[in-house]
């Protein structure tokens, strides 16, 4: 029978005790890897865990993991569950179920999200991450990290914001293939061609819309297949 270990995981700037626990959890693997998923699940999560390891790799640290108890998987449930009861009347613990696959009580923030296609036109108002999550079918990790970025704010084809305003600079997939002319280089800077479009430009060249458009968006993608691409109004 395959063992379940029951973890708990501590900020390493505490000692590695069980009454310095802020979270428990269960694995039937490595418990190593697992926290390595936690941390990248960290990235763009919104629980109170990801939250938390957000602010301690804020100070150059990561959890640790202690081993509270190994199960197996006819009793993991009942023992995940003990210890989640157990740390909540001592502990600040950052569990949001009861443990033992319960179902989540996590309340997702009540933050108003505006959601535009691809051509940047309003499709929707939503009054909260989780509606909008069941409404376009991606999961609010997706939306939360397209909030996050500065330019790439697309999942599920929408562009998200919290605020009408905070879509102005941001370049939408297919407006960008409409008439908004720009500029082929090569490398030394010398003008080679003007295009109406990403469009125009990909059927002419042969490149792709989407390498052109990373070109234009990204300041850091300064060149695609040996040449630079600029808007025309924007050639600084």
């Amino acid at each position: 029978m395959s063992v379940v270990y029951i973890y708990g995981l501590v900020d390493p700037r505490n000692e590695l005790t069980i009454e310095n626990v802020r979270y428990v959890g269960k694995t039937k693997g490595i418990v190593w890897r697992r926290l390595c998923k936690h941390v990248q699940d960290s990235k763009t999560g919104i629980a109170p865990v990801h939250k938390w390891i957000r602010k301690i790799k804020i100070g150059g640290y990561r959890p640790i993991y202690i081993i509270l108890e190994e199960s197996n998987e006819n009793n993991w449930k009942e023992a995940e569950r003990k210890y989640i009861s157990l740390l909540r009347k001592t502990n600040r613990l950052l569990n949001v179920t009861d443990g033992g696959e319960a179902e989540s009580t996590y309340v997702y923030p009540t933050i108003k999200l505006f959601c535009y296609d691809e051509n940047g036109d309003f499709k929707r108002k939503y009054s909260s991450m989780k509606e909008a999550s069941n409404d376009a079918h991606v999961s609010v990790s997706k939306i939360s990290l397209a909030l996050n970025q500065r330019t790439n704010k697309s999942a599920a084809n929408c562009y998200w914001f919290t605020s009408p305003q905070k879509k102005q600079n941001i370049v939408f997939r297919k407006a960008a293939k409409r008439n908004i002319p720009i500029i082929q280089k090569t490398l030394t800077g010398e003008f080679i061609a003007e295009y109406m479009g990403q469009g125009e430009a990909e059927r002419i060249t042969g490149i792709s819309s989407k390498l052109i458009n990373k070109c234009l968006r990204n300041p850091t993608y300064t060149q695609t297949n040996g040449y630079v691409w600029k808007y025309k109004n924007n050639l600084n």
